[in-house]
């Protein structure tokens, strides 16, 4: 039986947004990577998108930050990369840091609780500048 008392939420993403071709740019400064995502992260690019992270935390990074200010739509098998990365540069002493999700992403995460586990950040330049996590050794 329906429960009224249900809230749901919905993330609509107009079908020209999801025609957009996921693109990944790795980028590294200081102790830092910073990976970011645009258009939308489908079924089709998810082993791209797993190996390109994979690669980014294979230099283990103290911080390791998701720009996804421009990803207009992601997937679960994307968050079950962004959960594996963050065990992954965890396990390595470092942090995943989410910087400036659009609304749509930001809405996932949350109702995910992906931004518990990781902490999100409203701009790239936020996240770069929250302090360092500590080191292991």
């Amino acid at each position: 039986m329906y429960d009224s008392a249900i809230e749901t939420q919905e993330f609509p993403v107009p079908a020209t947004e999801l025609a957009t071709p996921l693109t990944v740019t790795v980028t590294r400064a200081d102790e830092a990577v910073v990976v970011s995502l645009g258009g939308a992260a489908e079924v089709a690019t998810s082993d791209d998108l797993a190996c390109q992270v994979e690669g980014a935390a294979a230099s283990h990074p103290r911080v390791l930050i998701l720009e996804l200010s421009r990803l207009q739509f992601l997937n679960s098998l994307t968050l079950r990369t962004f959960i594996e990365l963050h065990r992954t540069v965890a396990r390595a002493g470092g942090q995943v840091r989410i910087a400036g999700p659009t609304p749509y992403v930001a809405g996932v995460l949350t109702q995910t609780a992906i931004d518990r586990l990781m902490p999100v950040y409203p701009t790239l330049e936020k996240a770069l500048a929250a302090p360092l996590p500590p080191r292991l050794h």
